[in-house]
């Protein structure tokens, strides 16, 4: 038999093309949800494809009436495979992500010349795009992250129909050509994305109240206002002209306080001159969705007999005074500290109610009909708790702490946006002659617009609220303040489009829709993006705010005396010339971070003075055969020489012009701002920490072990990649020099006897070292020298002495190097050396990138160094 009807039984077969089904004397066999057969049916599209198709079983969706819906899964039909997010909860607030993942029954290749792919999502009734990312020749395209924009809102995100998925221009194929099916399950039902994830987009509004007083300009450009005047609620006392005081608020803590305070008389009736109470509001802009408040209730007027009511609710404000207004309605959370009008709770109680003013009558006039609702929670709430309150589809339901409290659901339902109040006023029954003050406190309000929390919910975001830092969150998009007379004049900052009157990243989505030309789901002030008041929001916008927006540089650190500050970043270390070793290659990319450096090797007279303040520290150092060593460790590891040289005649050999008598240590007068040499590794290193002593810093090395502790502040040797970068690296041209004098490209002789201190340089202080920086374009007698800083200003990078560095030499070190921060290899026998001496012929000893070791115990007439220390 044959059937083309799709009504078969009791059962409607939802396809996404047209199909027959063909059998034998088959029957369609239905159990259970569980349950479902074609036994020998074929299920066949009628363009003569044979593939069978089977029923997903997982597509039951829901009854119509006396039948049941199926869907058949077809091939190349795609479904919401997956959903990842930035927020594990389900709940998205301003900046969270959202990816999808949309898999189809077939590979498919996407080809974007046309366009990019899209996923059309609904926000709060707003179109957004989710576009196409990747996966082309798979089954599953991702759909890179749509990030939340403020305005956006639903209680479940999904997209709108079965059409959101478009090809925008684009080619979406399987493996033979043809265009597959784009239509996505219906929302709601297995494979689309509702199904998948329950996604719920908040439009927040939170304050923690960190102001320091009412004036600060933010309390009233976030939106607060104080009261002050006369007017209800107030029992005996509502005429009373200065009854609510803003001066009865204050702030501390992160919390706002609410004062009371009475002297109990009220002299006439309506009069109470003695008494003050306090109000903070925020303007009309809020509806369903959740409130929640924590708020510290106190006891303490009971012990005067006080009527004390301590109040958060919501209200519609309206005009005059309650009289006839049938907009008006209130929710309320009121804790009565005294009520002696109720039997139920003669002593403190929190009560819940909901009051609506509406017309009864069919008259046109209003007869200002009252439906006033309220529970009750009897007993002390002394303390602090959080009142949450849900108003969704009619119902009002109250949350004291995690417990449950009651729920209204009545003509009370509000009708029109309300503003939140806190109040801490006085009701009827004032006790003559008791004098006091009171109060109340709010430690923080929150608001998600039409979204339904509990309890736990709401603390879980004030908490990451918290935790991110925010002292205030609104990302409604509709802040007025609170008088409805538009933003303050001190808020009116341009660039701030979302009125926290503040310009920070919060506002940057909210630009980008203002200069796109599109607005979002609030009309944004888009006037403030203008920040070249031309009447136009464009590029050059675009800049400026960019530029408004982008942080303070960070103050640049300022070196220690004698020292200059190398930046952060990355160079090419080894050899770019191919003139070197096998151990200066490969060349590498290293990033290394800011640190200081000596713009001068350290001179004689600098290692003479560590020495002697050595000594007055006691027990550092001891003398043996003219040889300093570190005191209570033999001669294994010699720091400095002090043989005498003779006199008048030029250092070399094995003399040094450092002397030691017995008691203090000299340099020679004409050698003491020469650069010490004779001195080891470790001599090198000791230095660094006597230094860091006399400074008061925290020394870097340990003496037992030697090893560098990096993260101190104190002085070190610099590693070999802080010396190569210092020496050898061009950061404006961004390249390699040879030398570190700072050229390149014309061969050996661009270093030459004026730039640098080698063997036959003919300096007049040939076959010796030439003082600290004597290469600095001054004429000395006949002889001319030429500027030969580095190219971060640092002397004598090339030639007068080598010197130590931090680290373990290897020879192969390059090949395996750590790309950021390298400080060597974790042992060795020798230590690295650099830069080349006095003593070599020629220059090509002299290379930036030239590598030399020797053990950290030798004693060098032509080696010394330099310091280096972390920058901050």
């Amino acid at each position: 038999m044959k059937l083309c009807e799709l009504k078969i039984l009791t059962f409607a077969l939802v396809v996404s093309s047209l199909l027959c089904v063909t059998s034998a004397d088959a029957d369609i066999v239905y159990g259970d949800s569980a349950t479902i057969s074609f036994n020998a049916l074929h299920v066949d599209p009628v363009y003569g494809d044979t593939t069978e198709f089977g029923i997903d079983l997982n597509y039951v969706a829901r009854a119509w009436g006396d039948s049941g819906e199926l869907s058949i899964d077809i091939p190349g039909m795609p479904r919401v495979l997956d959903v990842t997010s930035s927020t594990p909860d389900g709940l998205y607030s301003l900046g969270d992500t959202i990816s999808l993942l949309i898999e189809f029954s077939e590979t498919v290749y996407v080809d974007t010349t046309g366009g990019l792919p899209y996923v059309e999502l609904e926000a709060g009734g707003v179109a957004r795009q989710v576009y196409y990312e990747s996966g082309s020749g798979t089954d599953t395209l991702i759909f890179s992250p749509y990030t939340v924009q403020p305005g956006d809102w639903a209680q479940d995100l999904d997209y709108g129909n079965e059409e959101a998925l478009s090809a925008n221009g684009a080619l979406i194929r399987n493996s033979e050509g043809f265009d597959v099916d784009l239509a996505l399950p219906p929302p709601g039902l297995k494979g689309s994305l509702g199904y998948n994830r329950n996604l719920t987009i908040l439009a927040e509004f939170f304050d923690g109240f960190a102001y320091p007083t009412a004036s600060d300009p933010q309390f009233s450009c976030f939106g607060w206002y104080l009261r002050d005047g006369s007017g209800g609620p107030s029992g005996k006392c509502g005429e009373t002209p200065t009854l609510w005081d803003s001066g009865m608020v204050s702030f501390g803590d992160g919390t706002v306080r609410l004062g009371a305070r009475t002297d109990g008389y009220h002299y006439e009736e309506e009069q109470c001159p003695g008494t003050r109470q306090s109000e903070l509001g925020m303007a009309d802009r809020f509806f369903e969705g959740t409130y929640a408040a924590r708020i510290r209730f106190t006891d303490d007027p009971a012990q005067h007999n006080q009527a004390s009511v301590q109040a958060f609710f919501t209200i519609t404000p309206n005009s005059p005074a309650m009289e006839c207004d049938p907009d008006y309605s209130e929710i309320d959370w009121e804790y009565f500290v005294i009520d002696g009008r109720d039997p139920v709770c003669p002593g403190p109680a929190l009560y819940t109610g909901a009051v609506e003013l509406y017309n009864d009558s069919d008259t046109t006039e209003p007869d200002c009909t009252t439906e006033n609702s309220f529970g009750r929670q009897c007993g002390s709430l002394d303390g602090w708790h959080v009142l949450t309150l849900q108003v969704s589809d009619g119902a009002m339901s109250f949350y004291p702490d995690t417990g449950y409290l009651g729920t209204i659901i009545n003509n009370t339902y509000p009708e029109l946006p309300m503003r939140i109040v806190f109040q801490h006023w006085f009701d009827v029954g004032l006790s003559p002659g008791l004098s006091h003050d009171y109060e109340m406190q709010v430690d923080w309000v929150y608001h998600a617009r039409n979204v339904v929390l509990t309890p736990d919910q709401v603390n879980i975001r004030v908490l990451e609220h918290a935790l991110a830092g925010h002292e205030r969150w609104d990302t409604m998009g509709d802040r007025v303040d609170a008088n409805l007379n538009g933003i303050p004049d001190e808020c009116d900052v341009t660039g701030d489009l979302n009125g926290d009157g503040m310009l920070t990243v919060d506002d940057w989505v909210p630009f980008c829709l203002c200069m796109c030309g599109s607005r979002g789901a609030v009309d944004l002030p888009c006037e403030l993006a203008d920040f070249d008041r031309d009447a136009d929001v464009d590029l050059a916008d675009f800049a400026e705010f960019a530029r408004a927006l982008a942080p303070a540089p960070p103050p640049v650190p300022t070196p220690p005396p004698g020292m200059v500050l190398i930046p952060g970043g990355g160079f090419q270390m080894g050899d770019p010339w191919e003139e070197g070793n096998s151990n200066e290659l490969p060349v590498h990319a290293v990033d290394v971070s800011p640190f200081f450096i000596d713009t001068h090797e350290v001179t004689n007279q600098q290692y003479v003075q560590a020495l002697n303040w050595a000594v007055a520290q006691g027990g550092l150092i001891t003398v043996t055969n003219g040889v300093v060593y570190r005191a209570d460790t033999g001669t294994s590891q010699p720091l400095c020489s002090t043989a005498s040289a003779p006199a008048g005649s030029p250092y070399y050999g094995n003399y040094s012009v450092i002397s030691w008598d017995g008691s203090e240590f000299t340099a020679l007068p004409d050698e003491q701002n020469h650069p010490v040499a004779i001195v080891s590794w470790y001599g090198a290193a000791a230095f660094c920490n006597w230094r860091s002593g006399m400074d008061g810093k925290e020394p870097c090395f340990d003496p037992s072990t030697w090893v560098c502790d990096f993260s101190r502040n104190g002085y070190r040797l610099p590693t070999e990649a802080e010396w190569e970068k210092a020496a050898g690296w061009d950061p404006v041209l961004e390249q390699h020099y040879r030398f570190g004098e700072g050229t390149d490209g014309c061969g050996l002789n661009c270093l030459d006897g004026q730039r640098a201190n080698y063997s036959g340089n003919g300096d007049p202080f040939d076959n010796a070292t030439t003082p600290a920086g004597y290469f600095n374009g001054t004429l000395y007698g006949s002889f001319q020298t030429q500027d030969a800083t580095s190219a971060y200003g640092c002397y004598d990078m090339s030639g007068n002495v080598w010197e130590w560095c931090c680290d373990w030499y290897s020879s192969t070190y390059y090949a395996s190097s750590p790309s950021v921060d390298p400080t060597g290899p974790a042992s060795g026998s020798q230590r690295v050396m650099r830069g080349g001496a006095w003593n070599n012929i020629g220059v090509l000893l002299l290379r930036s990138a030239q590598r030399s070791s020797s053990a950290p115990s030798s004693l060098y007439t032509s080696v010394g160094f330099r310091c280096a220390a972390g920058a901050p």
